[in-house]
């Protein structure tokens, strides 16, 4: 755990100078979003800092629902639990719509279920999950937007308490909402 807090308290010391340089620019944001990946999901709140014309920075806070079967280390591995993420999304449309890409981090702390033929157990993890994002942004009127995009990236097992659990390649797909103020 000591290694993804660090990390995570190294991308938040810049938040900071983001927010003074995101008020002398303007727009704030709060909003949902839902992401699906092959083997769970994942229901984030989110709010959002213009710091440019093109550019936001985005803060999450949610839960990892993973329903993993047998594609990870055991028969059967399920769980979940709290997280935290930031991401910096580049939009190539005006006002922040359009086609966007841009990177994202998540630290997750998860409780996994898992069951072999002859043995169960829980393991607790936190898992760092980096991602390159990309999708669409719609403006439904002067306030409100609708996104879509994809991400492909890492869970990482930075932490782990208990037997190992699986980890490795993710792809998601998602959807957002926005209230922009």
């Amino acid at each position: 755990m000591c290694r993804a807090a660090l990390l995570f308290a190294g991308v938040v010391a810049f938040s900071p100078a983001t927010v003074l340089q995101a008020q002398s620019e303007g727009q704030l944001g709060a909003g949902f979003e839902l992401q699906v990946y092959p083997s769970g999901g994942i229901f984030t709140a989110r709010g959002s800092i213009q710091l440019d014309d093109n550019d936001a920075m985005f803060g999450y806070l949610g839960y990892n629902l993973a329903e993993r079967g047998d594609n990870g280390e055991h028969l059967q591995e399920d769980g979940g639990g709290p997280g935290v993420g930031l991401s910096w999304r580049h939009y190539l449309g005006e006002d922040r719509t359009g086609l966007h890409f841009g990177i994202r981090t998540d630290v997750w702390f998860l409780d996994i279920d898992w069951t072999d033929a002859n043995a169960a157990g829980r393991t607790g993890i936190v898992v760092f999950q980096p991602t390159a994002q990309g999708g669409y942004t719609w403006l439904v009127d002067d306030d409100w937007v609708i996104d879509v995009g994809a991400s492909i990236g890492a869970e990482i097992n930075v932490d782990t308490d208990g037997a190992p659990v699986g980890e490795g390649a993710i792809v998601l797909l998602g959807v957002g909402t926005e209230y922009r103020f």
